[in-house]
Order: C-alpha cells, then sequence, then structure tokens
C-alpha cells in the first residue's frame, strides 16, 4: 500500500526529529566522556536520518540490515 503524501511528510518529519534528539544524547554522552553510548547514540541517529531520506525516495524498511542493503 503506498503512503499518502502527507503521511510520507509525517513519517520523515518524526524521522528527522528523532535522529536530532538522539544526536543531542550523543552530544550529551560525549560530553561526560561516554565513549560507547556516544557511538551508539550516533549510529542511531544515522539510523534514523537514513530512514527518513529513504522515505522521501520512495523505500521503507524497518531493519538495519534492510538500510544497508537499500543503501548498499
Amino acid at each position: 500500500m503506498a503512503l499518502t503524501t502527507d503521511e510520507k511528510r509525517a513519517i520523515i518529519a518524526y524521522r528527522m526529529e528523532k535522529s536530532r534528539q538522539t544526536m543531542v544524547e550523543a552530544q550529551d554522552n560525549a560530553n561526560m566522556k561516554h565513549w560507547s553510548l556516544a557511538a551508539n547514540r550516533l549510529y542511531y541517529s544515522l539510523f534514523h536520518m537514513a530512514s527518513a531520506l529513504l522515505v522521501d525516495k520512495g523505500y521503507t524498511s524497518k531493519t538495519h540490515s534492510g538500510i544497508i542493503c537499500i543503501l548498499g
């Protein structure tokens, strides 16, 4: 089932905001020198942004490996 334009916009906005929030968490963890947590939050920030960009281009994936396959 294809997404409507409004549904796509809502999903993209949600995932971009999730990416931004996770980036803030990464910065907070880096400021506390919690490097593993900062790296984890950076990974998820990129995951959320990549999934937003893929929705914009008409692709969807619910898994990390699915995004890698689409981008790969």
